[in-house]
C-alpha cells in the first residue's frame, strides 16, 4: 500500500545518505592520508568551475530535500586553471559542512566568482557557524575536534583541515 512505498522510500533515502556520508569520510581520509605522506601532487589543468559546483550540489540535492534546505548558486566562474579533483574535495567538503551544521528550513548559497587571476568559491549558510576558537583549532592546529550536526551527524573538522591544504596545494588562499 502507499503508506508502506512512502516508509521504503524513507528508509532508502536515509540508507542513501548514510552511505554518502561513510564514502564521504573515506574518501576524506584517504586524501589526508596521502597529503601526510606527502603522495598528493596537485595536477593543474583548465576545466569549468561552475559545473563543479552544480554537479557537486546535485550529489547532495536529496539530502538538502531531506532536511528542508534550500541550496542555490550565484556568480560565474567559467574555466579556471586547478587541479579538478582537489577542488571538488574542496566544494564536496564545504556543501557537505553547510548541510551537515544547517537546520531544517535553511538555506546555502554557493558563490563562484573571478577575482583578478583568482577564482573563488564561497558557501554561506544559515547553519550555526564556527567560533573563533573552533577556527584556530583546526586551521591554525590543524587539530581534529568532533562536533555534532543539526540532526546529530558526527563533524571531525578533516575536510576543512583537506580544504585549507588542498586550496594551499593550488597556490589559493582560504578565508574564513
Amino acid at each position: 500500500d502507499a503508506g508502506e512505498k512512502e516508509e521504503l522510500k524513507e528508509h532508502s533515502m536515509r540508507i542513501a545518505e548514510s552511505v554518502n556520508a561513510s564514502l564521504d569520510l573515506l574518501d576524506n581520509v584517504l586524501f589526508w592520508s596521502r597529503t601526510q605522506l606527502d603522495q598528493l601532487v596537485a595536477k593543474p589543468h583548465v576545466f569549468a568551475l561552475d559545473e563543479l559546483v552544480e554537479r557537486t550540489i546535485r550529489l547532495y540535492q536529496q539530502t538538502a530535500v531531506s532536511k528542508q534546505i534550500l541550496i542555490t548558486k550565484e556568480g560565474q566562474a567559467a574555466a579556471v586553471y586547478a587541479d579538478s579533483d582537489m577542488i571538488f574535495v574542496l566544494v564536496r567538503n564545504l556543501l557537505t559542512n553547510a548541510l551537515k551544521f544547517t537546520p531544517s528550513g535553511g538555506s546555502i548559497c554557493i558563490r563562484t566568482a573571478i577575482e583578478g587571476d583568482f577564482a573563488t568559491v564561497s558557501v554561506e549558510d544559515t547553519g550555526i557557524g564556527m567560533s573563533p576558537e573552533m577556527i584556530r583549532r583546526i586551521f591554525v592546529q590543524k587539530e581534529s575536534l568532533t562536533t555534532y550536526g543539526t540532526a546529530r551527524e558526527k563533524g571531525t573538522g578533516l575536510g576543512l583541515m583537506l580544504c585549507k591544504d588542498f586550496m594551499e596545494r593550488n597556490q589559493g588562499a582560504s578565508r574564513v
